[in-house]
This record gives structure tokens, sequence and C-alpha cells, in this order.
């Protein structure tokens, strides 16, 4: 399986990573979903379908959060692009439910404006790959730096 994120992905991960106290171990929250034996079978199974768009398909994931010890229900949300064909799953947009940078639900508009940046940065080949490990949370990637 392969993991990549958009430009979008990056900017909340940057976002929430400077609220520490709040989301301060987000990248390895993640990193705990899909580490290990990753199928896209069982990431469809663990989301909530938002898109069928033929081979992708447009996720709605629950994330836990260690750092304000919520589990799925309370921690994050993660909007992905799930290209079943290649094995790639494509980090899109990541929020909060809990917080100070909260959000209830992404609006339609919003999704629409996701969707629209991940085909074109999907055409470009714009998008970065992720490797999940103890460099995320050790913040490596230069990308993902504050």
């Amino acid at each position: 399986m392969k993991f990549y994120c958009s430009s979008a992905f990056a900017v909340d991960i940057k976002q929430l990573r400077k609220r520490p106290g709040q989301y301060g171990h987000v990248l390895a929250d993640i990193g705990d979903e899909f580490s290990g034996d990753c199928s896209p079978q069982s990431i469809l199974a663990q989301g909530a379908l938002l898109l069928d768009h033929d081979e992708i398909k447009i996720l709605k994931i629950r994330v836990g959060n260690r750092t304000m010890k919520k589990g799925r229900r309370g921690g994050y949300r993660l909007v992905v692009a799930m290209i079943e064909v290649a094995e790639e799953c494509v980090f899109l947009h990541v929020y909060p439910k809990l917080g100070s940078a909260a959000k209830v639900d992404v609006p339609k508009a919003g999704l629409q404006v996701m969707i629209q940046s991940f085909w074109e940065e999907l055409g470009q080949g714009s998008l970065r790959p992720i490797t999940f490990g103890p460099e995320m949370e050790m913040g490596e990637l230069g990308e993902f730096r504050d």
C-alpha cells in the first residue's frame, strides 16, 4: 500500500501541530491507523463513503487523539481518496472534532474544493509520498516541520 498527501493535508498538519497540548501526536495517531498490514479493503471497511467515482473513492475515517485521550469518536476526521486499483491512499484533509480547532463537519462546498484540488495535484504529479514510522513523530519530514 502506498500513501500520499495533498498540499492541503500538509497545511492541516502544520496548523494542528502548532497546538501541541491538544494535537501534538496527530501524525503518530494517523500513523497508528495506517501502519502494519493495511489493505485497500481494510481502509474501505473503516471509512464512511462520501463519493464513489469509478476507481477512486472519497472516504471519511475516524482516528483517535492520544494527546487529548479521546478515542475515534472524539478524535480526528480524516478525508482520504482511495485508489483501489493502484493500492494508493491519498490524505486530503484532517480536522479534530474537539478542542480549539474543532470542526463539526466539512461543508459540501469545502468537500468539492478539496476533491478538485486532489484531481489537479494528481494530474500534476505533485502529491507527496508518506512513509509511516517514528520519523513522522520526530518531524524529520521537511513538509511536516513547524
